[in-house]
């Protein structure tokens, strides 16, 4: 009983307040890209924000000595945006990715 209580007092509030805060940080440029951009550049734009956003997270938990812990952390909010940023960059179509760097447009 003792070990079920030190979990869930790892897994407290804060923790999941820290997510849910970074949680609305990635959306709201996400539905800013989904104005912002054309559909045709959403998923290469959307990897690169999620590669630079990741990037972000996981030096602000390296600048902060966060260690790993049971429950979420950021270096767990880094993970994910990686992993997003991985997922737009495979569905996104090759033309896509050279239209976004100007390198299409070049070609012809």
């Amino acid at each position: 009983m003792a070990r079920s209580s030190s979990v869930h007092a790892a897994l407290d509030f804060t923790s999941y307040a820290i997510i849910i805060l970074l949680a609305l940080a990635a959306g709201v440029p996400v539905l800013a890209l989904l104005w912002l951009v054309p559909s045709a550049l959403f998923l290469p734009v959307l990897s690169l924000t999620f590669i630079a956003a990741a990037a972000l997270v996981a030096l602000l938990a390296w600048t902060l000595r966060i260690r790993r812990t049971a429950g979420p952390d950021l270096w767990d909010v880094a993970g994910a945006l990686t992993l997003a940023a991985v997922a737009a960059g495979v569905f996104s179509e090759p033309e896509e990715a050279m239209q976004l760097f100007g390198l299409l447009a070049a070609a012809h």
